[in-house]
C-alpha cells in the first residue's frame, strides 16, 4: 500500500500501486517546499510504499533502463497544509518535493485536449492549489463523472451548507457489461480505435508531397500581393499539397503566408494524400461506444473541458492591485494601513487541513479614486457557478483602477444602476455580497445615494453588508486564489477607527435576505469571533410581515426536531395564502428519514419530534416574548414563547414579534 490515498487530480481514479500498470504511473506538477513559483512537470514516476519516486526530468520515464537513478526524487502527493514539519531523523533526508498527480494517460489526454502548445504550468499549478482536497480528491465541485459520491445527500443539506465529497460510488459509478468499474481502463490504451483509423485511410503516394525542394524562390513581381491573407489562404485550402509547396516556390507572398488549422484539416478532405472515410469512420466509432477504454476516455475528456475554458476564455496570469505579503507571497510589503472591515467565508489558513472551503494565494490593495463614475465587475465559471474574479474602477477620464483578474470580455458594468452624488460621482460607502464557501457570487453598491442593482448570482446564497457606516471607502483589500475574490476588505483609510461597533445584522451572513433596518437582535447571543468564524448562515424569516401584516393570519406553528433536542426547522402556517403559499417555513421541515444525520442515535428517527401549537391570530394572540434555552456550548436545544391577546383594555402598547432568525 502507498503511504497516502491520492486519486489523479483529472479524472479522479486512484493512482495506486499494482494492477493494471498506467493506474500506478503518475506525472506531477511539483515544487520544492515553499518555493511557490518554480514549478515544474515531472517524468513518468510510479508509485511505491513508502516513497513515490519520480525523474526530474519531464522526458524522462522510471521504466527506461539508462535512467540514472540519482535522477529520480521522491514527491509528496497532495499535500494537505503547509505546517512545517519535524525534523526527519538521521539518516533519513527531509523530503522537499511535493505535488499534485495526474496518470500519465490523463496528462497526455489533457495536453492534446486543451491544444496549448506552452500551457502555463505555473496557473494550473494555483489552481490545483485553490481546491480542497476531500479523502485524497481534489474537489472541483463534480462528481469526477459518477465516480464519487457525497457524505452526505444533497437534499439533506441545511440552509448555507454545501456538499463534501465522501469516496468511491460504487454503486452508481459506471461499469463494463461483466461489472468491472470503467475507471479503471487506460483511455489512451484503445487498438481497435488505432486500427479503425488506419483502415479508413485511404492509400495514396504523397512521396512528392514529403520531398523538400532547395529551388530557388522567385523574386519578381508577385500578383499574389493584391490579395488579403485569409484569400490566400482559402487558396492553399483547395490545392494539393505539392501544388502547394510549388506555389510557396512561385511566389514570396505565399510563402511568408502561415497555414491556419483549417488547411491542415482540409488534408485530409476528399481528394488530397490523406483523404478520409469520414463515413466510415464515425460508424466504427458508433460500434465501439461500450469498449471500456473509450468510455473512460469520454467520461476524463469531459472532466477536461471546463479546465480548457478556464485556461484558454480567462486572463488568470495577472493579479491588479498593489501586492501585500501573504503566506504564498512573503516577500511584499506588510499592509500598514488602519483598521479594516471584512468578509470572508470559510478562508482556511495554509497552515490548515484544507477541506472544505477556499485559500486565499495572495493579497492585493487599490485606493478608490476619487472622482469615481464606473464599476466594472469581472466574472469566471468555475464548475457549475459563476464567481466575482476582479473589480474595475474608471474615473471620469477613463483611467482605471484594478483589482484582481480583469476580463474585459467577461465584466458587466454597475455605473448605469448605481445612484451618484451631488457632483456626479459615486461616492461607495460598502458592499454587499453574495458569497458561497468558494468566493463572490454577486455585488451590491452601497453609496450614498442609495443601493445598486445586484450583479452576478445572489438568489439562495449567503449575502453580507460590507460597510463603514455613514463613511467613504477610501481602500479595497481584497484575498485572492488562482481564479477568483474570496474576501474583501473596506477601509477609510485612516490610522485609527470611526466605525461604529456594528450589529449582528452586519456581522454575519444572512438567508434568504439581509434584515431590514428597524428589527432588533440579540446581538449578546454570540460574541462576533464566533459569528466571524463559523460558515453557515443565519436564516431569518419575517413570519409576521415587515409591518405586522401577517400575524393576524397565523394559525400554528410547527417546530422540528432532528434527534435529541436538534432544532432543524420552523414552520409558520397562516389560515390564507401568503406570497402564494399557506406554509412559510424557516430551516427544514420534516418528517426526516433515516438517512438524515443524526449524532447521538445515527439512521434512527425514532427521537425525532414534531411539536406544534395553535396561535389565534384572527382572534388577537400575538407572540410577544420567545425565551430560548442554551447548551454550554452556546448551541439552541429548545424555546418558549409568550403569547397575549390584544385588545383595547391593554393599557401600554405591547411589542409584538414579527420575525425570528435562527443558525
Amino acid at each position: 500500500m502507498p503511504r497516502n490515498a491520492v486519486g489523479c487530480v483529472i479524472c479522479g481514479g486512484a493512482i495506486d500501486k499494482g494492477e493494471p500498470r498506467w493506474i500506478s504511473e503518475f506525472r506531477a506538477l511539483y515544487t520544492d517546499d515553499h518555493d511557490w513559483t518554480n514549478v515544474r512537470l515531472s517524468g513518468v514516476g510510479t508509485r511505491g510504499p513508502t516513497h513515490d519516486y519520480a525523474p526530474r526530468d519531464s522526458s524522462s520515464s522510471y521504466y527506461d533502463p539508462k535512467l540514472d537513478p540519482s535522477t529520480l526524487i521522491d514527491i509528496w502527493l497532495l499535500k494537505v497544509n503547509f505546517r512545517t514539519p519535524p525534523p526527519a531523523p538521521p539518516p533519513a533526508p527531509t523530503q522537499t518535493a511535493w505535488g499534485f498527480p495526474f496518470h500519465a494517460s490523463c496528462w497526455d489526454l489533457m495536453v492534446k485536449l486543451l491544444d496549448q502548445e506552452d500551457m502555463d504550468k505555473r496557473c494550473l499549478f494555483d489552481i490545483l492549489l485553490s481546491l480542497p482536497q476531500q479523502q485524497g480528491y481534489l474537489d472541483w465541485g463534480h462528481d469526477y463523472g459518477r465516480l464519487l459520491c457525497t457524505q452526505v445527500d444533497v437534499s439533506l443539506l441545511l440552509p448555507g451548507e454545501e456538499r463534501v465529497l465522501g469516496g468511491l460510488d460504487y454503486d452508481n459509478m459506471p461499469r463494463t457489461s461483466t461489472g468491472l468499474p470503467v475507471y479503471t481502463f487506460d483511455p489512451l490504451a484503445i487498438p481497435d480505435l488505432l486500427a479503425l483509423r488506419s483502415s479508413c485511410l485511404k492509400s495514396v503516394d504523397h512521396e512528392a508531397t514529403a520531398r523538400n525542394s532547395t529551388t530557388k524562390i522567385h523574386t519578381k513581381p508577385d500578383s499574389f500581393r493584391k490579395l488579403p491573407v485569409e484569400i490566400i489562404q482559402i487558396i492553399l485550402n483547395t490545392l494539393q499539397s505539392r501544388d502547394v509547396l510549388h506555389l510557396k516556390i512561385a511566389s514570396s507572398v505565399v510563402a511568408a503566408t502561415p497555414l491556419p488549422k483549417s488547411f491542415w484539416a482540409s488534408r485530409f478532405l476528399p481528394g488530397h494524400e490523406f483523404e478520409y472515410s469520414w463515413k466510415r469512420f464515425y460508424l466504427g466509432v458508433k460500434n465501439l461506444l461500450d469498449d471500456a477504454n473509450l468510455r473512460n476516455r469520454w467520461r476524463i475528456s469531459k472532466l477536461i473541458f471546463p479546465l480548457r475554458n478556464l485556461l484558454s476564455k480567462y486572463s488568470l496570469s495577472t493579479c491588479s492591485g498593489t501586492p501585500l505579503q501573504s503566506f504564498f507571497e512573503p516577500n511584499e510589503a506588510p499592509s500598514n494601513e488602519g483598521s479594516w472591515t471584512s468578509a470572508s467565508r470559510a478562508v482556511v489558513d495554509p497552515e490548515d487541513f484544507f477541506t472544505s472551503g477556499c485559500r486565499a494565494l495572495r493579497l492585493r490593495l487599490i485606493r478608490l479614486p476619487d472622482m469615481l463614475t464606473a464599476v466594472f465587475i469581472s466574472f469566471i465559471d468555475f464548475g457549475d457557478n459563476q464567481y466575482i474574479s476582479g473589480i474595475r474602477f474608471q474615473q471620469h477620464d477613463k483611467v482605471d483602477t484594478c483589482l484582481g483578474y480583469i476580463q474585459r470580455s467577461h465584466e458587466s458594468i454597475l455605473d448605469s444602476v448605481c445612484p451618484m452624488g451631488n457632483e456626479g460621482h459615486l461616492h461607495i460607502s460598502g458592499f454587499i455580497l453574495a458569497m458561497d464557501l468558494r468566493g463572490i457570487r454577486g455585488i451590491s453598491l452601497l453609496t450614498i445615494g442609495g443601493v445598486s442593482k445586484w450583479l452576478g448570482e445572489h438568489e439562495g446564497i449567503p449575502k453580507k453588508r460590507l460597510t463603514i457606516g455613514a463613511g467613504r471607502v477610501q481602500l479595497l483589500k481584497a484575498g485572492f486564489d488562482a481564479m477568483k475574490i474570496v474576501s474583501l476588505a473596506v477601509s477609510e483609510g485612516k490610522s485609527t477607527s470611526s466605525v461604529k461597533p456594528s450589529s449582528l445584522r452586519d456581522e454575519a451572513f444572512w438567508l434568504p435576505v439581509i434584515p431590514p433596518e428597524g428589527l432588533l437582535f440579540n446581538d449578546h447571543s454570540r460574541n462576533k469571533a464566533w459569528v466571524v468564524r463559523t460558515q453557515r448562515p443565519y436564516n431569518m424569516i419575517l413570519f409576521g410581515g415587515s409591518r405586522g401584516e401577517n400575524l393576524s393570519k397565523l394559525v400554528k406553528v410547527v417546530v422540528w426536531i432532528v434527534g435529541f433536542y436538534h432544532i432543524y426547522g420552523i414552520d409558520f402556517k397562516y389560515n390564507t395564502e401568503v406570497d402564494g403559499r399557506k406554509i412559510h417555513t424557516l430551516g427544514r421541515c420534516g418528517p426526516f428519514s433515516d438517512a438524515e444525520p443524526r449524532l447521538e442515535a445515527p439512521h434512527d428517527n425514532s427521537a425525532d419530534q414534531r411539536i406544534s401549537f395553535d396561535i389565534d391570530g384572527p382572534g388577537g394572540e400575538r407572540i410577544i416574548h420567545v425565551y430560548l434555552q442554551n447548551e454550554e456550548s452556546g448551541d439552541l436545544n429548545g424555546f418558549r414563547v409568550r403569547n397575549l391577546y390584544l385588545d383595547r383594555k391593554v393599557p401600554r402598547p405591547v411589542r409584538r414579534l414579527t420575525g425570528l432568525a435562527l443558525h
